[in-house]
């Protein structure tokens, strides 16, 4: 639920984090999800709003700009989490969110090479490794 700053600091809420802090807050969150009757999907932006910060916030600790060095890995294990959870539902939505960067990505179709060519090998008798024939392709 969204609180703004004032709301969180009255429920002695974080609204800035240090390294061990945003750890704990992590791990809280997805208790927090887990702990609900249904047990709530974790997302990120889900995350971000139990966090009360912001996705430039989110960036600046994931990049680990000066001052939160440490909080790299903390982001990443979070994502590894969400990710992990997403991994095992079998349903088009954890799909479609495994598609998208923050969560992995994931692609299902094969990407063509950087030149758009196919390859092809054209060989009489024995193989010649030294020479190599490239046909256009569409």
């Amino acid at each position: 639920m969204y609180m703004t700053d004032k709301q969180r600091k009255e429920q002695g809420k974080d609204s800035w984090y240090t390294a061990p802090q945003l750890d704990k807050a992590c791990a809280d969150y997805f208790a927090d999800c887990d702990s609900q009757e249904p047990p709530k999907q974790p997302t990120l932006p889900g995350l971000l709003i139990y966090l009360g910060v912001t996705m430039k916030d989110w960036k600046v600790w994931e990049e680990g700009q000066p001052g939160y060095r440490q909080h790299p890995q903390i982001c990443e294990k979070a994502l590894l989490e969400i990710r992990d959870r997403l991994e095992q539902r079998k349903d088009a939505g954890a799909i479609f969110l495994l598609k998208q960067k923050p969560y992995g990505g994931y692609s299902d179709r094969p990407e063509a090479e950087n030149s758009g060519q196919l390859k092809v090998e054209v060989t009489f008798g024995k193989p010649n490794k030294n020479i190599k024939v490239r046909a256009k392709g569409k």
